[in-house]
């Protein structure tokens, strides 16, 4: 700080220290400001492992209310990844104990994993929806409520959805007006 800094300025006596303490205080400064780079970058990191999680969440989701029982295979081929890509991912969503697989192979939601997967599919399905009832086409609609769904607070999620549901005509999982 620079009431720190003042305080060792005090002490120093000859050009040569102040030049050290100068060079010093830049160094600080360097290692204060990649600190500060490295925790947001930690954080964006965080938040698209987040982002990642909720989308596999989401699509186990969608592929066991169609075909009931999945494998990470029936994953790749929804999403377009390879097998070693989700059987990594599904080894992180075991690890989180956000589904289980069977011996079989067979992948299902855990509880937590299941409240959080229909929480996202929700907000996916009621935003996409609803910017499409405001005028935005289907395919903008969805991309942007894929990207909406992982940052919109539980708050203004709320807000949004208790104006649906004024409508008298609110469906979960259509969100008509």
């Amino acid at each position: 700080t620079t009431q720190s800094l003042i305080c060792l300025t005090l002490f120093v006596n000859t050009n040569q220290q102040k030049k050290h303490l100068h060079l010093l205080c830049l160094i600080v400064n360097a290692i204060v400001s990649l600190i500060k780079v490295s925790e947001e970058s930690m954080s964006y990191i965080k938040h698209k492992s987040e982002e990642s999680t909720e989308d596999y969440l989401e699509t186990i989701l969608l592929l066991q209310r169609k075909k009931g029982n999945i494998r990470s295979i029936d994953i790749a081929n929804e999403l377009g990844y390879t097998k070693p890509s989700i059987s990594i991912a599904m080894k992180g969503l075991r690890e989180k104990e956000l589904i289980t697989v069977t011996d079989t192979g067979y992948i299902t939601l855990t509880d937590s994993g299941l409240a959080r997967a229909e929480n996202i599919l929700e907000k996916h399905t009621l935003l996409k929806n609803w910017l499409i009832k405001l005028g935005v086409s289907e395919d903008v609609a969805k991309k942007d409520a894929c990207r909406i769904e992982h940052d919109i607070s539980d708050e203004t999620f709320d807000v949004i959805k208790k104006h649906c549901l004024k409508s008298n005509t609110y469906n979960i999982f259509t969100c008509h007006f």
